[in-house]
This record gives structure tokens, C-alpha cells and sequence, in this order.
């Protein structure tokens, strides 16, 4: 786990917290899409993709994820 300060807060903490939210939430396209993180987090984890490419799945992952939650709101 990497930090860079104490204001910083762990990815897994963060994918636990969204996973919490779309348990709630009850809603299939959201818990698809926190698990499609949560897997590439744990594809990271053991260095099976690079920096580069892991930073850019996310990004998409976290572009649709916010899309998806403004088009429902």
C-alpha cells in the first residue's frame, strides 16, 4: 500500500466504501462496475498490468462510474 500523506486514503478503503454503497443501492450496472475496479486493483496488486495501463483503465472506469451516477441523479 503506497501513501503520500496523512490526508491520503487507501484504494482498497475506498473500493470497500463503494461496495458498501452499491450493496445499498441495490443496483446491477453500479455493482458491475465497482467490481470491474476492484478486480483491476487486484490485477495491479500483483503487477500483472503496468502503472500506465492501470491508471488508464481506472480513469475510464471512474469516467463511466460518474456518468452513470449523474444520468441517475
Amino acid at each position: 500500500m503506497q501513501t503520500r500523506g496523512a490526508t491520503q486514503i487507501s484504494i482498497f478503503c475506498i473500493i470497500h466504501l463503494l461496495k458498501k454503497q452499491a450493496s445499498i443501492l441495490n443496483d446491477p450496472k453500479l455493482n458491475s462496475l465497482i467490481n470491474q475496479i476492484s478486480n483491476l486493483v487486484a490485477m495491479f496488486e500483483d503487477r500483472m498490468v503496468d502503472e500506465r495501463q492501470f491508471l488508464v483503465e481506472i480513469q475510464n472506469y471512474v469516467t463511466e462510474l460518474n456518468t452513470y451516477m449523474k444520468l441517475k441523479n
